[in-house]
């Protein structure tokens, strides 16, 4: 009976769908070029995002200091004290949930990626699998 149960809960979890981080509450959408969509967030003390899943590549830039709950479908979970200038990267896929724990929430900029083409990556000066004058990837 057990082993029946079980073949009947997997597939539900498994299809679960999520929220995608963006939009959202405490987000604005500040531009869009090639490469990223550009949100501007604050993460609001002791109010959780829900669970969310990363439909890209994410970075997120910290412009203060303050720290922040990342809650992942399992129930672990960690805590990160972020400092200015701190940078998160989040995997295509990621599912989580984020809460501020600080008084001052903790402003950032989220940048989804839309792909590492070489494209995108020389109209900001980077240059792939090169040693010439510019910034190297």
């Amino acid at each position: 009976m057990l082993l029946a149960a079980s073949f009947i809960f997997v597939p539900v979890a498994q299809g679960q769908k999520y929220a995608p981080p963006f939009p959202r509450e405490a987000s604005t959408k500040a531009d869009e070029s090639q490469c990223f969509i550009i949100w501007n967030l604050v993460y609001e003390s002791g109010k959780s995002t829900g669970m969310r899943m990363a439909p890209l590549d994410q970075i997120t830039v910290f412009w203060t200091e303050g720290s922040v709950k990342f809650t992942r479908p399992d129930g672990t979970w960690t805590i990160e004290q972020e400092k200015v200038g701190s940078i998160r990267f989040e995997s295509k896929g990621t599912i989580e949930t984020e809460e501020g724990l600080s008084e001052a929430p903790p402003p950032s900029c989220d940048l989804p990626t839309k792909g590492w083409s070489a494209a995108c990556l020389a109209s900001y000066g980077w240059r792939t699998g090169s040693t010439s004058a510019g910034r190297r990837c």
